[in-house]
């Protein structure tokens, strides 16, 4: 499912800021600002099994699939959160996550949106990596490690 996502910001798909992942283009990457800090409106598309990924301003991230983003979301408490009215989601540019009896955490400050598009085919890239992870667990160094009586 394609789903659309409203952003307040600059557009930076195309500059030095966007990070690489192997097998992966950057299909948008916004740096979200307030409206009345001079950011743009921009609508970004993604499908449900593309790579979403917010930088929060503390410089710690989060990272899942594009369909992950609604359930993320969802616990925001602010009032006429995130609303689907239009078929488009808001992308907001802080989280509230309610009262804190030790004062804690409170509010979380989004800086980057972006959206990850896999090159081509990947999937044998993902199977090729993943048996040689497996391989080496199984089989740390090269050479023999058990030869059975019977052979």
């Amino acid at each position: 499912m394609t789903r659309q996502f409203k952003l307040s910001g600059f557009n930076i798909t195309n500059s030095s800021i966007e990070e690489e992942i192997d097998g992966y283009d950057v299909q948008h990457a916004v740096l979200l600002t307030e409206m009345r800090d001079g950011g743009n409106v921009i609508v970004a598309e993604g499908d449900d099994d593309e790579i979403a990924e917010i930088q929060f301003e503390d410089d710690t991230f989060w990272m899942g699939t594009v369909g992950e983003l609604p359930i993320i979301l969802q616990h925001d408490r602010m009032p006429a959160s995130r609303g689907f009215d239009d078929g488009i989601m808001e992308i907001p540019t802080s989280i509230s996550f309610g009262s804190d009896d030790r004062g804690g955490l409170k509010n979380v400050v989004l800086k980057v949106f972006k959206i990850f598009k896999p090159k081509g085919n990947i999937t044998g890239p993902v199977v090729k990596k993943s048996a040689e992870i497996l391989d080496n667990k199984i089989q740390p160094a090269p050479g023999l490690f058990f030869v059975d009586g019977g052979i």
